[in-house]
C-alpha cells in the first residue's frame, strides 16, 4: 500500500472518530455548577454508542409500560473527585452513591423522595470512569431498589426495582390527583464530603456533666444530575 493511500486511509479514520466524539458531546451536559447530566431512553444505552438508534431516541416524556434507560455523564473523571473534602470523602473510603429520586409532587416541602439508593465500591483502578448506566423497569438488569418503607407509604409491592407504572399510579390516587397524572423523578450520582467538624454539646444525666460530640458535616456533592416526567392514564 503506497504512503499515499495510508495516509488517506488515516484521514478517513481520524473523521470517523472525530464524528463519534461529536455525537458523544452532543448527549454530555455540564451546567454552570460542574454537574453532568443524564440521559434517558426507552432503550438499553450502550457505553460508547452514541451514535445507534437508542441514544436518538431519547427523551424526558414517558409513559406507562415503558421502561426507562438511563446514562449519566459526569463532568470529570470519578477520581478527581476524591480530592473534594478536606476532613471526609467518600471516595476515599472506596465509596459513591446513586439515587432514584420523587421530585414532584413530593410528601414534604423537606426535598425529594428518595425512591430507591444504591451504594457503590469505588477502587483506584476506577479513577477514570466518567460515566454510568442505570436501568429502570421490568428488566433483567433492573437497579434501584425500593426500601420496604417506601413500599409500604405508597401501596406498593417491595421489588427489586420500583415499577414506574404502579408507583406513579399509587403517588397519583395518594394525592387525589386527576388523571392522566405525571410524576417528575430524576436520577442523581454524588460523593459525599465534608470540609467542617459539627460540635454538638450535651448535658450528661447521670454524670452532671457536659459531654461534646464531633461529627463530619457531610454534604453531597452532585456528580451528574437529570430528570424525567413519567404519565400514567388512570
Amino acid at each position: 500500500m503506497s504512503p499515499r493511500a495510508v495516509l488517506a486511509i488515516s484521514g478517513f479514520t481520524a473523521l470517523i472518530l472525530a464524528a463519534a466524539g461529536a455525537q458523544a458531546n452532543t448527549y454530555r451536559k455540564v451546567d454552570s455548577d460542574g454537574v453532568g447530566n443524564c440521559v434517558f431512553s426507552d432503550r438499553v444505552l450502550n457505553k460508547g454508542a452514541e451514535g445507534d438508534a437508542a441514544y436518538r431516541a431519547s427523551k424526558v416524556n414517558f409513559s406507562e409500560g415503558e421502561d426507562v434507560f438511563v446514562r449519566c455523564y459526569f463532568a470529570k473523571p470519578l477520581g478527581e473527585y476524591a480530592r473534594s473534602g478536606k476532613i471526609k470523602n467518600s471516595l476515599r473510603e472506596g465509596e459513591y452513591y446513586a439515587d432514584l429520586e420523587l421530585r414532584s409532587p413530593t410528601r414534604s416541602s423537606q426535598g425529594p423522595d428518595i425512591v430507591g439508593g444504591m451504594q457503590f465500591d469505588y477502587a483506584p483502578h476506577e479513577a477514570r470512569l466518567n460515566q454510568q448506566r442505570f436501568d429502570i423497569g421490568s428488566v433483567t438488569d433492573c437497579d434501584f431498589r425500593l426500601p420496604a418503607y417506601d413500599a409500604r407509604v405508597w401501596g406498593v409491592g417491595e421489588d427489586r426495582c420500583p415499577n414506574l407504572t404502579q408507583l406513579t399510579r399509587a403517588v397519583g390516587k395518594k394525592r387525589n390527583a386527576a388523571f392522566p397524572f405525571t410524576a417528575k423523578y430524576c436520577v442523581s450520582v454524588m460523593v459525599q464530603f465534608a470540609d467542617v467538624v459539627d460540635e454538638r454539646r450535651e448535658l450528661d444525666g447521670n454524670t452532671n456533666t457536659i459531654r461534646v460530640q464531633r461529627s463530619p458535616r457531610l454534604m453531597n456533592h452532585r456528580l451528574s444530575e437529570s430528570c424525567f416526567d413519567y404519565t400514567v392514564s388512570s
